[in-house]
């Protein structure tokens, strides 16, 4: 086989060979050609569902389609070990090949001076369904979800500071009652107290999931993607609420280069949320917790099931609170009466809450129409 065979798509391809895959032309026994499925085909994302295990590629691109610009390519998370592999740079596209296995990572273009320039989140999943009611369409899980079902720790998914796009990782347990509320210390995996569930990094790239008691500007929360900005009784975000409202789309309706949800999808504002779920709440004909050991509920509204497990919080200090017994959803909509807090639900009676800009919270995505 010879370069002369393989159609000329524009995508980087790779030559398996009996001893290694390189995107060089390997001189030896060629066994198959390997071009990665293109995650970006169907538009440019902060986030990529992948639902089985394969090569795929990405365009480095922002949501509004402007260009990112690097040199190489690397992982800086997972969730679990050997789920994405082989992260490299190769024809202007980032490349890697994920497991099969479910669960969630982290990927980034880096400089020449290997600082990180953008990263995206690789949601590795069943792929998620879609819920509508009264015309407005959500996707039927959190945002890093690997299970449908509430009572399964899976179905919490990740954790996202108000405004940004990179998600820190979820729970390790579902519980309703806790000695103590909150974590010993944020992002702790082990212990009584450890509420965090198991994660790499690369220590190349950054420190892992670690929190840093000061305000974040829009340069800190790209290059450090991994870090928890957070203050006491503050926000995450160095400048006032009229500066930061459109961070998720909250003032424009629109999805932003900050926006954490997949392609064609969007953070909702707090009226569409409250709406959703009001709605759902009004009709519903049956309705239960998720389970013995959580408050999470679970709806059925005709032959629909909607599922809202106890996704609870990181507070301030990156410390999360209660896992798996109370819900608590971001919206999009900066408080209107309150500096530096953004509306968000929270408990099974949908209160409707401000909180502070650094908590981070589950995030349940909309259909852009």
């Amino acid at each position: 086989m010879n370069s002369a065979d393989i159609p000329d798509t524009g995508q980087p391809c790779f030559f398996q060979a009996v001893v290694r895959m390189s995107t060089d032309f390997y001189d030896g026994e060629v066994s198959e050609v390997i071009r990665p499925k293109d995650l970006s085909a169907a538009g440019v994302a902060n986030c990529y569902i992948v639902t089985e295990g394969g090569w795929y590629s990405i365009e480095p691109k922002r949501p509004d389609g402007t260009a990112v610009q690097g040199s190489a390519a690397d992982w800086v998370w997972s969730s679990g070990s050997g789920l994405v592999s082989g992260v490299h740079f190769s024809a202007g596209r980032i490349v890697f090949q994920t497991s099969g296995n479910a669960g969630n990572a982290g990927i980034a273009l880096t400089n020449d001076a290997g600082e990180i320039v953008w990263s995206w989140h690789i949601w590795m999943a069943q792929a998620p369904a879609e819920q509508t009611v009264n015309g407005r369409t959500f996707l039927d899980r959190n945002v890093g979800a690997t299970e449908f079902d509430g009572a399964l720790v899976g179905s919490l998914g990740v954790y996202f500071q108000w405004g940004r796009k990179d998600p820190f990782i979820g729970a390790n347990r579902i519980q309703k009652n806790y000695t103590d509320e909150y974590e010993g210390v944020g992002f702790q995996t082990t212990g009584d107290n450890g509420f965090t569930a198991l994660f790499l990094y690369n220590d190349a790239l950054c420190e892992g999931f670690k929190f840093v008691n000061k305000e974040m500007d829009m340069s800190m929360s790209i290059a450090n993607p991994t870090v928890f900005y957070g203050v006491y009784n503050s926000g995450g975000w160095k400048g006032s609420n009229s500066e930061v409202e459109d961070y998720w789309g909250g003032a424009s309706g629109t999805k932003t280069n900050n926006d954490p949800c997949p392609a064609g999808y969007r953070v909702p504002t707090f009226d569409e949320i409250n709406g959703f779920i009001k709605d759902i709440d009004t009709n519903k004909t049956a309705q239960e917790n998720v389970s013995d050991q959580s408050y999470g509920r679970k709806y059925t509204v005709g032959d629909q099931t909607f599922m809202f497990p106890g996704s609870a919080l990181r507070v301030w200090s990156a410390k999360m609170r209660y896992p798996g017994r109370v819900t608590f959803f971001w919206s999009s909509t900066i408080s209107p009466t309150t500096e530096k807090k953004a509306l968000d639900f929270y408990d099974y009676r949908w209160n409707t809450n401000a909180d502070n800009t650094c908590c981070a919270m589950a995030v349940r995505c909309i259909k852009i129409q």
